[in-house]
């Protein structure tokens, strides 16, 4: 059997929640059945090496600053005048747009990533994007897939087409978020984690949507009485050159007890290192971080934004969106448990990450839509 030809369109190959995604699918997908190929809108980012490693063809429109959607689209045609392919995936806003309005050719299946419950915070391209894909996607998207059920249902209210969709939760390989003792203490050495410290984590880009101010500010307010504790804080741009937030960090007087270690390829070590892992964000899809950190068995707090509560699946461990002092006072009860209590907390969070997000069933999903999208396309033919 011949492999059906698949185009992934995607807004880009930095590394990030969606993208790490979209990795996670390239390695799993059957390619006895499937032969994907992978285009960025902007250029080939930090991901980029691991998706040709596997084998797949990558290529880039190589757009810099605001999107330019006309310009990704010219090049889009004549990527798929070569690749020909027999459906294209888009994923995240962009990305669907760009293979929705690039060919009237081949079927399109939409992949949504994002949450825009917080408008003010999104980029004008991206509000931009969100206004068109409503418009068109009546009209130009065979399916669209939704890696979040509260994705699903706002992008529902707000008008876009309700009556082709899937909900397929992201997935990672549960084998290799794996932690054992002697991997936690080489990543504590790594990151400068005391001996005796506890230490809690934050991985998230440096975006307002994440909510870095207020972990900092939920970090200082433990950190006043918990002399014990140490913030580890990783993602694109959450480095020490990042001026807002250093100044916020100095601003708690105690920046020693702060580690800014920015993007990580190796996020097991990263997790390894903590003891409990915090989201703070004011919007969210599907936040990856959550599923990781915990197959890691790393326990985890997060704001009430996207599908957060139903990864995490313990309400305790939820606390609203933009209120530092809940986070902070959740995060102190963890950290007062014993470490057994704490162990069999994130025991429960592993066991539920493997039952319900492991990429196997995030592949099987996507490969279910593709069938029925091709299978539809060749009846219509």
């Amino acid at each position: 059997m011949t492999p059906k030809k698949i185009a992934i369109i995607s807004t880009c190959l930095d590394r990030g929640g969606a993208e790490n995604a979209l990795l996670n699918l390239l390695k799993t997908v059957e390619r006895e059945r499937y032969a994907p190929t992978v285009f960025s809108l902007r250029p080939i980012g930090s991901l980029g090496d691991e998706i040709k490693a596997l084998g797949i063809e990558t290529a880039s429109a190589n757009l810099i600053g605001r999107m330019n959607l006309m310009g990704g689209i010219k090049s889009i045609k004549r990527w798929l005048s070569v690749t020909r392919p027999d459906l294209i995936q888009g994923w995240m806003y962009h990305g669907n747009l760009s293979g929705s309005i690039g060919s009237r050719r081949h079927p399109v299946i939409w992949s949504i990533h994002s949450f825009p419950n917080a408008a003010a915070l999104c980029a004008t391209t991206t509000k931009l994007a969100v206004t068109l894909s409503r418009k068109i996607s009546h009209s130009h998207s065979r399916a669209i897939i939704y890696c979040s059920r509260h994705a699903l249902d706002l992008h529902t209210r707000l008008g876009f087409q309700s009556e082709i969709v899937e909900f397929i939760p992201n997935g990672i390989d549960t084998k290799r978020f794996t932690n054992s003792p002697s991997l936690k203490s080489d990543a504590r050495r790594q990151f400068g984690i005391h001996p005796q410290n506890l230490a809690v984590g934050m991985a998230a880009r440096y975006h307002p949507v994440k909510g870095h101010a207020d972990f900092v500010r939920a970090a200082a307010q433990i950190a006043q009485s918990r002399a014990n504790v140490q913030f580890l804080l990783c993602g694109r741009g959450v480095t020490p050159e990042n001026e807002p937030l250093k100044a916020a960090i100095q601003k708690t007087g105690m920046a020693e007890r702060f580690r800014l270690v920015g993007e990580q390829a190796d996020m097991c070590a990263f997790y390894a290192a903590l003891d409990i892992l915090a989201s703070s964000s004011v919007s969210e899809a599907f936040p990856l971080s959550l599923c990781e950190a915990s197959c890691m068995g790393v326990p985890c707090v997060a704001t009430d934004a996207g599908d957060s509560a139903e990864i995490i699946g313990n309400p305790d461990l939820i606390v609203p969106c933009s209120d530092p002092t809940r986070l902070a006072e959740k995060i102190v009860w963890l950290l007062d448990l014993d470490s057994e209590s704490r162990s069999q907390l994130g025991q429960n969070a592993r066991t539920r990450v493997e039952e319900q997000f492991s990429v196997l069933r995030m592949a099987a999903g996507y490969a279910d839509v593709w069938e029925r999208v091709l299978f539809a396309a060749r009846r219509a033919a």
